[in-house]
């Protein structure tokens, strides 16, 4: 197993312990989201989609058309991503659109003056858990 895979076994099983153990749920929503993300670059760097990494930043830093903050590395990833599952299963896009609602409330948990409530965090859980499984269900070769 790479070592960013057990990185984000790690963070999915933190965000558990921090939100119904310790009752830290800013905490717990940060390790949710990046318990997805560190799949996400996993997928990235292993050889299958390498290739096609490379050319889609390539053609994202030439495109006019992009904004500037969808450049940022996170939403290059997931936008990424999102090409890959529309290639695999159109119908996973709903599940791995819920990647956006995560980044938003790991952005309020780092970074915004809003209450991260329990209910918060175990939604951005849950959330968690249908991403990284489909991204394990449908990219990582067993």
């Amino acid at each position: 197993m790479s070592e960013l895979l057990k990185k984000a076994k790690e963070n999915y099983k933190s965000a558990d312990l921090l939100c119904n153990r310790h009752k830290m749920w800013a905490s717990s929503v940060h390790c949710s989201y990046y318990s997805c993300l560190q799949v996400i670059i996993h997928l990235i760097e292993d050889k299958t989609l390498n290739a096609k990494w490379e050319a889609f930043q390539k053609n994202a830093k030439g495109d006019k058309n992009i904004a500037k903050e969808d450049l940022g590395m996170h939403n290059m990833y997931i936008n990424f991503m999102k090409k890959q599952i529309m290639e695999v299963d159109y119908d996973s896009l709903r599940i791995f659109g819920k990647i956006d609602n995560l980044k938003k409330a790991r952005v309020a948990s780092a970074y915004l003056n809003d209450e991260i409530t329990e209910q918060r965090a175990n939604s951005s859980i849950e959330r968690a858990k249908e991403v990284r499984d489909l991204l394990i269900e449908n990219f990582i070769k067993s």
